[in-house]
């Protein structure tokens, strides 16, 4: 009996995770789409808590995607201070395009450029 329940939970446990998975993409497709668009300007900065009741989610996903959104160029994470939109640059520099496709991931039409 005790196996069956360490199963179920074990199972539900991977549905949570699946589900959370599902829901971090989903924020993440909508937040990049509204960097794109312009809908979410260079200089904005996006609070995890306002984005998750925007978005109609828990604040993990959000961050999980924001976190994605930063390692990708497109935010700028400042400790204490939050993530920023950054202004996006259509060129790519070719070294980049190199270590993206050496590292197996997908080559974005733009990278974020830092304006200082």
């Amino acid at each position: 009996m005790a196996g069956l329940a360490v199963a179920y939970i074990a199972s539900e446990f991977k549905m949570a995770a699946a589900k959370e998975s599902f829901l971090a993409q989903r924020v993440y497709e909508q937040i990049r789409e509204q960097i794109q668009t312009g809908k979410l300007s260079p200089g904005t900065r996006l609070v995890n808590r306002k984005m998750a009741i925007e978005l109609g989610t828990s604040m993990v996903p959000v961050r999980e995607a924001l976190n994605r959104l930063t390692s990708e160029g497109l935010l700028e994470h400042l400790p204490g201070g939050g993530n920023f939109v950054r202004k996006l640059n259509r060129k790519v520099p070719e070294p980049k395009l190199n270590l993206l496709g050496e590292a197996g991931l997908p080559v974005a039409p733009f990278e974020a450029e830092l304006s200082f």
